[in-house]
């Protein structure tokens, strides 16, 4: 169902230009934006039950879209550059806790 209620839309606008705005910066490509956008979104949907409204909206938000934004980058990272991937996870030293 499409919401027409104008003050929806306005939100839906500025919080598209907040996720795309955090996802350029953070992945410093465009030609990713759009896939990471999706992922953020669909992150939020997923999410939405579990949004308390102790913080603002947009706070939320922001935090979903840097999860999905370092879920994004880790992948990637890990695609390109396995052995870096690797060495990290398998040959750090562990801390006892």
């Amino acid at each position: 169902m499409i919401d027409a209620n104008p003050e929806h839309r306005q939100k839906r606008k500025r919080y598209r230009y907040r996720i795309v705005r955090l996802v350029i910066d953070a992945t410093r490509e465009t030609t990713d934006t759009e896939d990471v956008v999706q992922d953020v979104y669909m992150s939020i949907v997923r999410d939405l039950p579990s949004f308390d409204r102790v913080c603002a909206p947009g706070s939320w938000i922001d935090r979903v879209a840097c999860r999905s934004i370092r879920s994004f980058l880790h992948g990637k990272m890990s695609k390109t550059h396995p052995q870096l991937h690797s060495e990290r996870h398998h040959d750090s030293p562990r801390r006892s806790v």
